[in-house]
């Protein structure tokens, strides 16, 4: 993906849940790699983005691209989110 085609950050929450909740498996994928273009520059409010990705369509190989590309290096950036949102 090249950088002038990617959505802008004021409306990539609509796209990446729009493309989430498609049925083909592939836009799944395709979500993931559009996210970790964001993951340099993800925000605190973007926490409730990547859980709606991962509790919306919970498959093993999504939640591990999720957990690996991207909550991973979120909660590298603000883990004064992890207890908060991981126990619930």
């Amino acid at each position: 993906m090249r950088k002038e085609s990617l959505p802008g950050r004021d409306v990539l929450g609509e796209v990446v849940k729009s493309l989430w909740q498609l049925p083909q498996r592939e836009l799944q994928y395709l979500t993931i790699s559009l996210l970790e273009k964001y993951k340099k520059n993800f925000e605190e409010p973007d926490i409730d983005l990547l859980e709606f990705l991962i509790v919306s369509k919970s498959w093993w190989d999504s939640v591990d691209g999720i957990a690996i590309n991207l909550v991973g290096p979120f909660f590298k950036s603000y883990p004064q989110l992890i207890i908060p949102k991981t126990k619930k």
